[in-house]
């Protein structure tokens, strides 16, 4: 059968290969045993040259102890304060021998390694403690070199110091050992030392700048501070943290290069400006417009190129504008002035009519004139404000000349000057100031509770109105007028019932006025630009007739407002 056939041939291969299969088992099995006895006890092993030893090695340990006795001996003399070179030549040793135990550990242990650190650390320890009082030596060393002006001697041992101190900080020592801040003192002592021979050249450089500056000599003084500027950037971009850096100072040296690229031009500019002054004093206008306005365009330019330079000022660009404005805006302005004599002539006149006609003209010159020249210094403040004054009166100039004209009394034995008959009403008063302060209110009754400065700025007004002078009158005008005490009614506080009367009601006295004496006391005129007391005159009705009729006069504060004082003006008749 064809099976049978098969398992003949089957049996015939395995009694060939039989022995050789048993032959490989077997060294197979001796192969694995001598690797189990090698593993059971110390072994060698060449990995890439160097011994690795097993933990529980004898060698191993001993080595561990001959490190521990090592450091135990360094330990005992380093109590003692004092380190001597066979104790640091034990610590030394006891470091090569940990080194050693680690290397031909397998797996080194974690204590193992801080062992080893601790020893290094130890032995940084010694050494930059000796470092340390190297540093100490080389620092005071360097001192003494400088003090002498032995500046190489100290740029040498500051340059060692720094090393050594570099050192120290990069080393495993222990922190309190180390000092950055001497590092930083070093390097800034070293920086400081190669700055200063540049500083000096530099401030040299500026010396030569000035002394040529006073003598004119201005190629040669921009040559020098060129020099200086030069060195000074040199100084703060190598050496920044030394005492020689000065940004400021870099700053001052570019100005002063940049002043000297201006001066030339500033020297043009004040030529412009002092021609265009001397074209103004002589009347010639235009001429000094133009002046002005070619020394602002050499300013500008100043400004736009030489932004740096101490001539750099837009403050002058702003003057120049002005004092061209105002030569310019001169003949406008005489028109102005011109008219305003004209007005007050006329007013004077009373020509009223006339009057009008110039002040609506002036009104259209003085906007126009503001609109074109805003910064002219020609426009006269003060003829401004009477200008646009008249201007808002002018629907009752007449009515109010009128009335004043109507209420004057010429002063006796005084041709040229008229005292108002009576105290200024409260009428007469809001339609001149526009307001009334009085705390006894009727149209006829007189203004009360103005202070000095009230009734002065009144005659002002009333003077542009009626184009002739208007003041208060004098101490001698009052007792003029008020002639014999006797005569004329008295409003007294026996008459008054405690408050003002309406004026006129009373008779008036030979020359004409009323309420002289009695219902409102008077301010009378003084001194100007002065801030002291001014007069009070003829008393009040909170006074006794008695009293009234011996002409009181007191001094009393401009600024007091009181219920019982007002006041009446004079006018110059005959200005």
């Amino acid at each position: 059968m064809p099976f049978l056939g098969k398992f003949r041939a089957l049996r015939k291969v395995w009694a060939a290969i039989r022995y050789v299969l048993a032959g490989m088992v077997l060294v197979g099995l001796l192969g694995w045993l001598w690797w189990w006895l090698a593993s059971l006890g110390p072994r060698r092993v060449d990995d890439g040259g160097r011994i690795v030893l097993v933990a529980n090695d004898p060698a191993l340990a001993k080595l561990a102890e001959e490190v521990e006795a090592l450091a135990t001996e360094y330990r005992n003399v380093a109590e003692s304060g004092i380190i001597t070179e066979t104790a640091q030549a034990k610590l030394v040793s006891a470091v090569e021998k940990q080194r050693e135990l680690i290397r031909l550990t397998t797996t080194p242990r974690f204590d193992q390694m801080e062992r080893l650190r601790a020893l290094e650390a130890e032995m940084d320890n010694v050494r930059v403690r000796r470092l340390n009082l190297r540093l100490d030596q080389l620092e005071n060393d360097a001192a003494e070199h400088l003090a002498a002006a032995r500046v190489a001697a100290g740029l040498t041992m500051w340059e060692e110091a720094l090393s050594l101190q570099r050192e120290v900080n990069a080393s495993n020592a222990s922190p309190a050992l180390k000092n950055f801040r001497r590092e930083t003192a070093f390097r800034q002592e070293i920086d400081n030392l190669a700055a200063a021979p540049m500083a000096a050249e530099a401030a040299a450089a500026v010396e030569v700048a000035r002394e040529a500056a006073g003598r004119e000599a201005w190629g040669a003084a921009l040559a020098a501070y060129v020099q200086a500027r030069d060195m000074q950037q040199r100084i703060n971009s190598t050496y920044p943290r030394t005492r020689y850096a000065d940004i400021p100072a870099l700053d001052r040296l570019e100005r002063e290069i940049a002043s000297l690229n201006a001066g030339g031009v500033a020297t043009e500019i004040d030529a412009a400006e002092r021609a265009g002054d001397v074209a103004l004093e002589a009347g010639d206008f235009l001429d000094a417009a133009r002046l002005y306005a070619e020394a602002q365009a050499r300013q500008v330019d100043i400004n736009q190129q030489f932004q740096r330079s101490r001539f750099l000022s837009s403050a002058r660009v702003e003057a120049l504008e002005v004092k061209k404005q105002s030569a310019l805006s001169a003949p406008r302005w005489a028109i102005v002035a011109g008219l305003e004599r004209e007005i007050t002539d006329l007013l004077r006149k009373r020509q009223v009519v006339g009057a009008l006609t110039r002040i609506n003209e002036a009104a259209g010159i003085v906007g126009e004139f503001l609109q074109s020249y805003p910064r002219s210094l020609r426009a006269d403040n003060a003829l401004r404000i009477k200008l646009a004054y008249l201007e808002l009166q002018r629907d009752q100039l007449r009515g109010l000349q009128d009335e004043f004209h109507a209420g004057v009394v010429p002063l006796p034995g005084v041709a040229e000057r008229g005292l108002f008959r009576t105290e200024i009403s409260q009428d007469l008063y809001t339609r001149v100031m526009n307001n009334n302060p009085s705390r006894n209110p009727g149209r006829r009754l007189p203004v009360d509770s103005v202070n000095w400065s009230e009734a002065n700025e009144f005659c002002l007004r009333a003077s542009w109105v009626l184009g002739t002078r208007v003041r208060q009158p004098t101490a001698d005008e009052f007792r003029i007028a008020v002639g014999e005490a006797g005569e004329g009614g008295v409003w007294s506080s026996a008459a008054a019932n405690g408050r003002s009367q309406e004026m006129g009601v009373l008779d008036a006295n030979a020359a004409g006025y009323h309420d002289l004496l009695g219902n409102l006391a008077e301010w009378l005129d003084a001194p100007p630009g002065l801030t002291g007391p001014a007069p009070v005159a003829g008393g009040s009705y909170l006074e006794a007739e008695v009293a009234l009729r011996r002409l009181p006069i007191i001094d009393t504060p401009r600024t007091e407002r009181a219920r019982h004082v007002g006041f009446r003006v004079v006018l110059f008749t005959t200005e």
